[in-house]
């Protein structure tokens, strides 16, 4: 699991998010990456979004050194953490089969409504 924490890309910090990862990958005895979003407004958009994809890209060509089973990738993604997640898997299924699954927690999808 790549996990995506929730931050509205201006606030917290990993360590946030240990508690849940630790417990996330307990429960599904499987590995579990918790990806640190880059905040604003230091990181303007697409920055957080190319972040991320860098890190999936990663996991995926490193798989072996992190013992990684590269036929199961999901992503799980809250609140703005599910919005990169949902972007990635968009953006991924066009390069090729990367993602395996995705999971989202009330994602903010659509920014037209306030």
């Amino acid at each position: 699991v790549i996990y995506f924490r929730p931050s509205a890309y201006i606030f917290g910090e990993i360590a946030d998010s240990d508690r849940f990862c630790h417990r996330l990958a307990q429960t599904l005895n499987c590995a579990v990456a918790a990806v640190e979003p880059p905040l604003a407004p230091e990181c303007k958009f697409p920055g957080p979004f190319e972040q991320a994809l860098k890190c999936v890209e990663y996991l995926y060509h490193y798989h072996k050194d992190w013992r990684l089973d590269r036929q199961h990738f999901a992503l799980w993604g809250e609140s703005s953490g599910g919005n990169l997640a949902a972007g990635l898997s968009q953006a991924l299924c066009r390069m090729e089969r990367i993602i395996s699954q995705q999971v989202l927690f009330y994602p903010m999808l659509d920014y037209s409504k306030p």
